[in-house]
């Protein structure tokens, strides 16, 4: 499809969480895009003999705790709880966001800090690029609009005492970053540095690795870090830059942000690699997971999607047995939507929202629109489970896939959850127009935290904006019900 059409007005997606947003702002205006994130071929995490290999649809949140990742590229582990809210991570890919290029994305940071090689295919032919070489500039890549990102693969350094540190600075936890540092050291039992790898991102129109300062940090103990060595060489770095500078940040202030973060990233960096054992006293290394095996998914063979509808509809949806015109959605199509546990059969345009779908084809209008460019959080629903942002999927994309939403929360009707229970006993709705978002974010959270620290709580909805900004009431409401869904703290009954 990329060779045949237009080329240049064709996109390929898959978690859309940087591309949908650009459409949103009409920054970009493809008239025809290719979903390709139901591509198990290219969704794996596998270990290879110098480096681990990531299939570009493999799911951002499945990378935070991946054995392999943790153990093998420990600083691309480090900064992916920083890669916005667990809502967009939950949607997001790994080649999404590096074939999008957001001079602020973390991924990008780490694959250049990393030296990672990008694999794409063009046409019949696959071809390998050096990160350095794949971006270049802000949303720019050397990608052909004919290519199709398919893999990454991450250096494995030699086995040794491996330390990674990573800082940012934002308007808030998850937002675009106004500077990023990242560091990553190898040193010896006496804590000499033998090798680092040091970047720094969000300030210029690509990540820089600072190959320089590497080396002058070889030989070196913790105590012989000079901030002043480490701001000089990011001057010198960003002399010939064209920096950043905004209302939120100037490019002054972006300067010396990045020196300062990359400072304290490479402190905590060869802290890190003392408090790691030598390999020969570290625990072996994780199991593969092979091409074309579904990240998160156990080798037990999955139902197709829409397995539960008839024929006479399943023939007509995208995923199901069909020659490749049936599978243009074109205009539009018929999906299958599982909306709190019940499965309908509807028909869309290719380009309409889940949220759209589900607000004015659904009626269900307790998802809220905010800003429709996955910032606030009003529009969050929980897909399989997991939270995620309903303006930056399509609805052809939810296809199969399980969606509850406000309406379909309480255990049965009349009855509030636990935690709707707890916002209305604690006063945590006030206005309302967050409230069904926040009830289901935690919904999601607790379903994975039975008993979090507040710390846990606030970060778990710090992607929701709250307008009436009563997050108080809201953080005290969901450690209510994490008390009461444990048996604890339970209301007084009446007879």
């Amino acid at each position: 499809m990329l060779h045949d059409g237009d080329a240049d007005e064709t996109r390929v997606i898959a978690g859309g969480q940087t591309l949908v947003p650009l459409m949103a702002m009409r920054l970009a205006r493809p008239k025809r895009l290719i979903d390709v994130a139901r591509l198990g071929e290219i969704a794996f995490v596998r270990r290879e003999p110098d480096a681990v290999a990531i299939g570009a649809t493999t799911k951002q949140h499945l990378l935070e705790q991946h054995p392999l990742v943790a153990t093998e590229v420990p600083l691309l582990a480090k900064v992916m709880p920083h890669v916005a809210h667990a809502p967009i991570r939950a949607r997001g890919t790994i080649g999404g966001s590096l074939a999008n290029a957001d001079p602020a994305a973390e991924i990008v940071l780490v694959a250049i800090t990393l030296g990672a090689t990008l694999i794409y295919r063009d046409g019949p032919s696959t071809r390998e690029i050096a990160a350095d070489e794949f971006f270049s500039g802000a949303m720019m890549t050397a990608l052909p609009s004919t290519g199709l990102l398919t893999c990454v693969r991450f250096p494995v350094w030699p086995r040794a005492r491996i330390g990674v540190g990573f800082h940012e600075i934002g308007a808030r936890a998850g937002d675009f970053a106004f500077a990023s540092a990242a560091a990553q050291v190898a040193v010896d039992e006496g804590g000499i540095c033998r090798r680092a790898a040091l970047g720094i991102g969000a300030i210029c129109g690509v990540p820089l690795r600072l190959d320089r300062l590497g080396e002058l940090l070889e030989g070196r103990s913790p105590d012989e870090i000079d901030e002043h060595l480490i701001r000089n060489e990011v001057e010198a770095i960003l002399a010939d830059k064209q920096l950043f500078s905004d209302l939120h940040a100037s490019a002054e202030y972006r300067q010396r942000a990045a020196a300062t973060l990359l400072t304290r990233a490479v402190i905590d960096a060869f802290r890190n690699a003392g408090s790691i054992p030598p390999p020969e006293r570290r625990r072996s290394a994780t199991p593969d997971f092979a091409g074309g095996r579904r990240m998160g998914v156990d080798s037990q063979p999955q139902s197709p999607p829409n397995a539960d509808l008839p024929p006479s509809t399943r023939q007509h949806l995208p995923g199901s047995e069909a020659n490749a015109d049936d599978l243009f959605l074109g205009a539009g199509s018929v999906v299958a939507l599982k909306i709190n546990g019940e499965t309908r059969a509807i028909h869309v345009e290719a380009r309409t929202s889940l949220l759209d779908c589900l607000r004015e084809q659904l009626l269900l209008a307790g998802a809220h629109a905010g800003c429709e460019h996955g910032v606030c959080g009003a529009c969050t629903v929980l897909l399989d489970g997991r939270a995620i942002r309903s303006c930056l999927m399509l609805a052809v994309q939810a296809d199969g896939h399980a969606i509850t939403t406000i309406e379909g929360i309480a255990p049965a009707p009349g009855e509030l959850s636990p935690v709707q229970d707890a916002f209305c006993e604690t006063h945590a709705m006030q206005c309302g127009y967050c409230t069904p978002a926040m009830i289901l974010t935690a919904h999601a959270f607790l379903a994975g935290n039975p008993a979090p620290s507040r710390a846990e709580i606030v970060d778990a909805i710090s992607g929701n904006l709250c307008r009436c900004t009563g997050y108080a009431q809201i953080i005290e409401a969901i450690a209510l019900a994490a008390e009461r869904m444990r048996g604890l703290n339970r209301p007084p009954t009446t007879t």
